[in-house]
């Protein structure tokens, strides 16, 4: 059996890992924002590089029934670490 101690000390590393990766990106960018920015650009202040799959598009809505018309649509770009 696992010990759940353990368990919430690996989730609460990885918590302040995540948030630690998603500060360092704010900053790039906003260090950045005169320039264009690309996911070439970020990626790497975040600590990953592109993957080697395919990105693909997740399709999350109807646009014709969003009271705006809207596509809700995530991006997925595969990444592994720098």
């Amino acid at each position: 059996m696992t010990d759940p101690l353990n368990n919430n000390s690996r989730q609460e590393y990885l918590r302040q890992e995540y948030i630690s990766r998603i500060n360092r990106v704010i900053d790039f960018i906003e260090a950045n924002l005169d320039q264009e920015l690309s996911l070439a650009g970020w990626m790497p202040a975040s600590g990953y590089q592109p993957g080697d799959r395919l990105c693909y598009e997740i399709m999350n809505n109807n646009p014709k029934e969003h009271p705006e018309g809207k596509h809700i649509v995530d991006i997925c770009v595969p990444v592994k670490p720098l």
